[in-house]
């Protein structure tokens, strides 16, 4: 799963909870640069816990940067694409950062705490987006330090991930709008619980300082196990997502994509003041259409076709393949990708090289 060209981290290769990880016989795989489980034995099982039960992903590898100083928000709010200025502590979004010509460099998460804002984004992205960012402090009273390795990052996700979370604390999550986040303590340790619905059912991502990690661990699976909760790789996470058509740093988003071809415009703010990208992004936005478009594709084959298969319409090529799976869910083969203007509406058929078919369907594929 190691996305191709990333930069790699800066920290150790192994999690934190490796050897926790190896209890429970973990296959693994390497991304940027850092070893992740794979799978526990049956990825296909580990996704269906998610939609049926509850799930957990140890996404520890991912990037955590911490911004502080006095100009933080005004900094972050003068380069990103999206309202940064408007977050309380307690509150979240999703931002991008794009070139001048507004295409997508790194995607992320932002959340904002008493003291700080904190940046969560792709593994792949990290070594670099830090350099990005550090380029346009200039006069800004601001600080830039990666975190990752001081939490755990979990997720639980499922339809009993919030029975789960109260079995864990002792307390019920407020309802909480996407990427706004809580400070609870686990004996006597603030932890951040954010809420994140990102798979189609509920979820929460929790940081939890490395110093209690390991309890924290085994406490979780005494509460998590009596749900029929099961531990998730990073097939079973890969699967989710694609069922849920969520574009992915390296395959569906790259340095040529803008957010509205992406289908992320959650990301952009089109009230906010000027930022990198800006008049591209506006322009397309008053336009009002793309030459592009990331769409679903639902295949009549059990083959999966490879990232960067191209898409046919009467012999002409009209698309790309991004990422492919045999879903759970749905029991059949589904693919992200990219159709020019004129070939994304749903219902239009499309074909892959080898003549199989590929229909073009609304995202998500799944939601419950």
């Amino acid at each position: 799963m190691e996305t191709p060209g990333s930069a790699t981290s800066s920290l150790p290769l192994a999690l934190p909870l490796a050897d926790e990880h190896r209890r429970l016989q973990a296959r693994w795989t390497t991304i940027a640069g850092r070893e992740i489980p794979d799978h526990y034995g049956d990825p296909v099982a580990e996704h269906l816990a998610v939609r049926e039960r509850a799930g957990a992903a140890d996404l520890s590898a991912r990037g955590l940067i911490r911004v502080t100083g006095a100009d933080r928000a005004k900094y972050l709010h003068s380069i990103l694409t999206n309202d940064i200025l408007a977050l309380a502590p307690g509150q979240g979004c999703y931002a991008a950062l794009l070139d001048v010509k507004g295409h997508l460099q790194a995607d992320m998460r932002l959340f904002a705490v008493d003291d700080a804002i904190l940046i969560d984004l792709d593994p792949a992205l990290t070594a670099v987006t830090i350099p990005a960012l550090k380029r346009y402090i200039v006069i800004y009273k601001v600080k830039l330090e990666e975190v990752s390795g001081q939490f755990l990052h979990l997720a639980l996700w499922g339809p009993k991930s919030g029975d789960w979370l109260t079995a864990l604390f002792g307390r019920t999550l407020p309802s909480l709008p996407d990427y706004h986040l809580v400070t609870w303590e686990w004996q006597g340790t603030p932890v951040q619980v954010i809420h994140l619905s990102e798979t189609g059912e509920e979820g929460v991502h929790l940081l939890v300082p490395a110093t209690i990690g390991a309890a924290f661990w085994t406490a979780l699976w005494e509460h998590g196990r009596p749900l029929g909760a099961m531990p998730v790789g990073a097939r079973a996470v890969e699967s989710l997502r694609i069922e849920t058509g969520l574009p992915r740093s390296g395959t569906e988003l790259d340095g040529t994509r803008f957010p509205a071809e992406a289908g992320i415009e959650q990301a952009v703010s089109y009230t906010k003041g000027c930022y990198l990208g800006q008049e591209t992004t506006m322009r397309i936005k008053t336009q009002g259409s793309v030459n592009r478009k990331l769409v679903g594709l639902l295949l009549d084959t059990p083959q999966l076709p490879e990232a960067g298969s191209p898409l046919f319409a009467d012999g002409q090529k009209v698309g790309v393949v991004t990422s492919a799976i045999v879903s759970p869910t749905l029991k059949r083969t589904i693919a992200l990708g990219y159709a020019q203007k004129g070939f994304f509406s749903p219902g239009t058929a499309l074909t892959l090289a080898d003549q199989s078919r590929a229909t073009v369907t609304e995202l998500p594929f799944y939601r419950r």
